[in-house]
């Protein structure tokens, strides 16, 4: 009878086991098909510092692309978390890297991927649900410990590691002269020799028991997404894997004595098979190693999950965000487009325009002139990392975008605002003689007196126009609409004022700005009389 409760209880638990793996694979099935071509969670959050690891482990913008200025002034980490529905920390880095640098020689990879899995529902999930076993893991250091600069292997701290689990037998042997006792209390001490070097150095390697068992999970990701299809963009992950095979079973080892917690006897034995072999602290050991004889390899799958995670998360953006189409690019200076909005703008209003010569944007304040050049430098950026921009049509020739928009001064570094502002301008000027950029300049050093600020504006932009380089730029300096007429083309933002409102309809005009509206803006806000009576009349006397 006990026998029959016993197998009754272990049947039931068995099943239980069974029900549950089924209903979490079901969850995690409906939870994909829920935020397919939807925008992210608004919960969740995107640990930036974490994200970047793969991009500042690979070179930074060292490499190309656009530069931390640029990246702060077009709200870049904005935009990354609007598009951003990864699965896995591989897909989340790889996905800010690509925004930083753009797709370069993987283009037509990232292409083919997005008409494979945009084309083929199915195939789409599957791929989605091997990543999300995978999974997000903040501070996995896997980029920075393979791919970077991270922790020197000392050969001689490999090599101790690497005996030592023979201390406590070797002792033994010893201690067999003196008769079995000799050998057993040897053996005891070489053990406790073991020990207190474990758990004296083992903090040191603590943190990469996280990044060994995030690669031991990313090379199975990519084994396992390998099987999925017999298209060569997924199926040569499975080649991919085989140089790494007994790699990912050692550290699948290591992992599952680490996640030994069933049961105070089970515990203590892995705590001991650690003890003995000091399998985690050698298997870091051998994971440099490795990345060091063949970390190209792994690099290789890291970028090829991670491409596909990024894929996956593109389509959901284009699914969520309303208008969009696939850049066209061109060998002819210009930024011409249909339809283009800001990504970021809800409700956004559209605008055509053809950008084929460089251009001063005037107009009075909230326009829209800010807007309308962040809208097209973002998709300019868009179009050359992720083949989406949100716009009907959108033309341009490759290019590296530069701005200089929201300059501020650095109190620590001692700098004023003019300083940091020069010091913005001058890498756009060096940027636009060292190759083909799009710049894009708001409010050009308006940190200075007008007669300065106009005369260096007229000599940069002049400059600007002669790199060859496409140049945006937005002033409140109406002198500089005539001044610079013969080299930039001049177009506008206006307003119209109703019922003591102002209204905007946020629509490019070809043209300078002849309206103002600062003091309307004052008086509609509740200045006193005396104030604004006073503004218009030192207007009048400009006049």
């Amino acid at each position: 009878m006990g026998f029959i409760i016993a197998g009754f209880v272990l049947a039931a638990f068995i099943a239980g086991n069974i029900v549950s793996k089924i209903m979490d694979k079901r969850r995690s099935y409906n939870q994909i098909i829920a935020e397919l071509d939807s925008p992210p969670d608004p919960k969740r959050f995107n640990e930036i510092e974490s994200i970047a690891g793969f991009y500042l482990s690979t070179g930074g913008n060292s490499s190309g692309g656009i530069d931390e200025i640029t990246w702060n002034d077009l709200d870049m980490d904005d935009v990354f978390d609007r598009i951003n529905t990864c699965q896995s920390s591989v897909g989340e880095e790889y996905l800010y890297a690509l925004l930083h640098r753009g797709l370069g020689e993987n283009e037509e990879l990232f292409r083919h991927g997005l008409e494979l899995l945009g084309g083929n529902r199915e195939l789409r999930i599957s791929v989605c649900e091997k990543l999300k076993n995978l999974g997000s893991m903040n501070y996995n250091s896997v980029a920075e410990t393979c791919f970077g600069k991270s922790l020197t292997v000392n050969e001689e701290n490999e090599a101790v590691y690497k005996w030592l689990p023979f201390l406590p037998f070797a002792a033994a042997a010893l201690g067999l002269f003196f008769g079995s006792i000799g050998a057993a209390l040897c053996f005891i001490v070489g053990c406790i020799i073991n020990m207190i070097v474990y758990y004296k150095n083992s903090f040191k390697y603590a943190a990469e028991k996280g990044m060994m068992k995030y690669l031991s999970d990313m090379l199975y990701c990519g084994k396992t997404l390998g099987e999925a299809s017999d298209d060569p963009l997924i199926f040569q992950l499975s080649e991919m894997f085989k140089p790494f095979e007994r790699i990912a079973k050692k550290l699948a080892w290591i992992n599952r004595l680490d996640g030994v917690q069933d049961s105070d006897i089970e515990a203590g034995f892995a705590s001991y098979v650690k003890l003995v072999t000091f399998s985690d602290i050698n298997g870091f050991f051998e994971v440099k190693r490795i990345a060091a004889e063949n970390g190209e390899g792994l690099r290789r799958i890291y970028e090829r999950i991670g491409l596909l995670d990024a894929v996956c998360a593109v389509l959901n953006y284009r699914g969520s965000c309303g208008t969009y189409c696939e850049p066209n690019f061109t060998d002819r200076k210009e930024i011409c487009f249909k339809g283009m909005v800001h990504p970021l703008i809800e409700n956004a209003v559209s605008n055509d325009f053809e950008m084929c010569e460089n251009i001063l944007i005037t107009g009075s304040n909230a326009s829209g002139k800010s807007s309308f050049v962040k809208a097209a430098a973002v998709n300019a950026v868009l179009a050359q990392s992720i083949l989406t921009c949100t716009a009907e049509s959108f033309s341009l020739r490759r290019c590296r975008v530069v701005t200089s928009m929201a300059v501020r001064d650095d109190i620590c570094a001692g700098e004023s605002y003019f300083v940091a502002e020069v010091k913005s301008m001058r890498r756009i000027v060096e940027a636009a003689q060292n190759e083909y950029c799009f710049c894009v300049i708001d409010e050009i050093l308006k940190g200075t007196n007008t007669a300065e600020r106009i005369a260096a504006s007229v000599s940069v932009l002049t400059v600007l126009a002669g790199t060859g380089s496409l140049c945006a730029a937005a002033t409140h300096d109406i002198e500089l609409t005539d001044i610079m007429a013969d080299k930039y083309r001049n177009i506008h933002f206006t307003e119209r004022i109703e019922d003591n409102r102002v209204l905007f309809d946020y629509k490019v005009r070809e043209g300078a700005a002849r309206t103002r509206n600062a003091i309307k803006l004052m008086k509609i806000n509740g200045f006193p009389d005396e104030i604004i009576d006073m503004a218009e009349s030192l207007v009048r006397k400009e006049k």
